[in-house]
């Protein structure tokens, strides 16, 4: 195979050495052209021309017409205007270019059409090729978990060409919400080897999940890249702290844990437990029952962050007289036919004791408001924490 950057003409004949003429009748014409197929390998679509020389030689005893050339793809081409005659050893060169336009794979052939009686017609197979780009976008998929609300996080994604072409790309991006959001986007050429950086950024501002797309397209591909997340409120924690006792003694629960192991006795001592507790429902739960047979009761004060918020006689706890089921001191546990537990109306025989309680404002409570109904008493205090 010959190539040539420039041909000088599109056929030419060439001398040949001069053949001795047998005695008797010349033989017919015969064609031979060289070479039979011509692979242009690959190049620059719309930017790159390549040219290939194909020799036609007459190898008969008379002379060669040739009566046409031509191509049957556009991105090849011969020029061939008039026929040539090639004498008996000769050759004429005609030259095939490959001018691709598009980023494709190209076959065609170049036909010769002579006098030659056993093959009139001479097809050479013509194939070539273009530089493609290939382009990769990722990570294709991101899942940014749950954030807490008014917490922010970002990925980054990558869009490159690892192709030998440039591609004129499309960029699309489509969030569910605002609270995903893009940056980075530009349309137009990525030429080859080259990179884009995106970078995606996700703040919730509440908890519906959200997700997005980037869509990449070009004249070949179609690319795709998801985003996913979710918001969740922010867990917050309290210092809470309960003060407790009973006449004359108690059990107590939180959130169905025992604070303390068997009876506490002691009317006139405070019992204190602190905990950290989270956002959410927390139930207190408190088991009294009278032993001295005098008078009875239940006191406390429940403390968060250091402030007293919840009473014994301010509405908030709830009783029963009433052995109720084995899950009472459960948070799920349904204390709706419970009711409003009574403050005593007489404390006198208490006097100021316990005095830190007293102290925050709570008074002692019993299922009767006399307080000498003895026996025991079940109590329950549903604490939301926001």
């Amino acid at each position: 195979m010959l190539l040539l950057a420039l041909a000088c003409s599109d056929y030419e004949l060439v001398d040949e050495p001069d053949v001795v003429e047998p005695i008797g009748e010349a033989g017919p014409p015969i064609i031979e052209v060289s070479p039979g197929s011509i692979d242009f390998g690959v190049v620059q679509a719309a930017q790159d021309e390549l040219a290939v020389v194909v020799a036609i030689q007459n190898v008969g005893e008379q002379d060669l017409a040739i009566d046409d050339l031509f191509v049957d793809h556009a991105a090849f081409d011969v020029a061939f205007t008039d026929s040539v005659l090639v004498p008996e050893g000769q050759v004429v060169e005609a030259t095939v270019t490959f001018s691709p336009q598009q980023q494709e794979t190209y076959e065609g052939s170049l036909f010769i059409d002579s006098n030659d009686p056993s093959s009139p017609t001479v097809e050479v197979p013509l194939i070539g090729d273009t530089f493609r780009p290939d382009l990769t976008l990722g990570p294709a998929e991101h899942d940014f978990g749950t954030l807490l609300l008014g917490d922010s996080d970002s990925v980054t994604l990558t869009l490159e060409n690892i192709g030998e072409a440039p591609a004129d790309v499309e960029l699309v991006y489509t969030p569910s919400s605002p609270e995903l959001s893009i940056s980075g986007m530009a349309d137009g050429t990525l030429e080859a080897g080259a990179t884009q950086i995106l970078v995606v950024d996700y703040a919730p501002t509440d908890t519906t999940p959200d997700e997005a797309s980037l869509v990449v397209t070009s004249d070949t591909q179609e690319l795709l890249a998801i985003q996913m997340g979710s918001g969740e409120d922010p867990v917050v924690e309290y210092a809470v702290q309960i003060e407790l006792t009973a006449d004359d003694a108690w059990e107590g629960w939180i959130d169905g844990v025992a604070m303390d192991t068997g009876l506490q006795g002691g009317w006139s001592t405070a019992s204190t437990y602190d905990y950290t507790l989270e956002s959410g429902t927390h139930v207190f739960a408190v088991y009294a029952t009278d032993q001295a047979a005098v008078i009875a009761g239940f006191v406390a004060s429940v403390r968060i962050d250091g402030v007293p918020e919840v009473l014994t006689g301010d509405g908030s706890w709830v009783h029963t007289n009433s052995s109720p089921s084995g899950s009472w001191t459960d948070v799920a546990f349904d204390d709706s036919s419970w009711t409003t537990a009574p403050a005593c109306t007489d404390t006198s025989p208490w006097g100021s004791a316990p005095a830190s309680i007293l102290g925050d404002g709570a008074v002692w409570i019993w299922h009767d408001g006399d307080c000498r109904v003895l026996g025991e008493g079940w109590y329950r205090l549903v604490l939301e924490l926001p």
